[in-house]
């Protein structure tokens, strides 16, 4: 627990604010926030697709205001065994994405590593079709390779992997706390 709370101590609260505010900027523009990564990271682009939409929600009921609409790439096992099987595993994003990002999107690339293939790649897809990028990863290597694809980055300084994926959850947490805010000072 030590590790985590030092980590969670290091994070740069702008960074999260930053992210937050961009989110706020997709959902006025109509855009959509596509999520992916692998492993846990998979499954906190779900968890991350789900809050998004459930929380927003819960800020009105007014079938007039705009929503945030988040997709987990991750979600359709059928399109990501297809890409997979059919084409390769370092497209199973980014083909998504080729068909989908536009410039009022956003696509959130989640990677402990940073230096995951597939959702690089998708960073690539996304950055060409206009839309902006973000990503949660860690400090695997002295400076993830991810970083140098996003607009905006949460980076947790650490090597280990449970650690940075702690971290995730509890950044994508603060981060829908401070989307929700802004959404709330409309």
């Amino acid at each position: 627990m030590q590790r985590t709370r030092t980590a969670l101590a290091a994070l740069q609260p702008l960074d999260i604010d930053a992210i937050a505010h961009r989110l706020h900027d997709v959902r006025l523009a109509g855009g959509t926030v596509f999520l992916f990564g692998n492993g846990a990271c998979a499954a906190l682009s779900e968890h991350m697709a789900t809050d998004f939409i459930k929380s927003d929600l819960a800020v009105s009921d007014d079938p007039q205001r705009p929503r945030l609409r988040a997709s987990s790439l991750n979600a359709n096992s059928a399109m990501l065994t297809a890409l997979g099987n059919d084409q390769e595993y370092e497209l199973i994003f980014s083909e998504q994405l080729r068909g989908l990002a536009g410039p009022a999107d956003m696509a959130f690339g989640l990677s402990a590593s940073g230096a995951s293939p597939n959702v690089l790649r998708a960073l690539e897809v996304a950055r060409s079709a206009g839309a902006g990028t973000a990503c949660f990863t860690g400090k695997i290597t002295l400076e993830p390779p991810i970083a140098a694809l996003v607009d905006l980055a949460v980076v947790v300084e650490s090597d280990a992997i449970d650690v940075i994926e702690d971290a995730h959850v509890a950044v994508h947490h603060a981060l829908l706390r401070r989307y929700l805010e802004l959404c709330g000072d409309e």
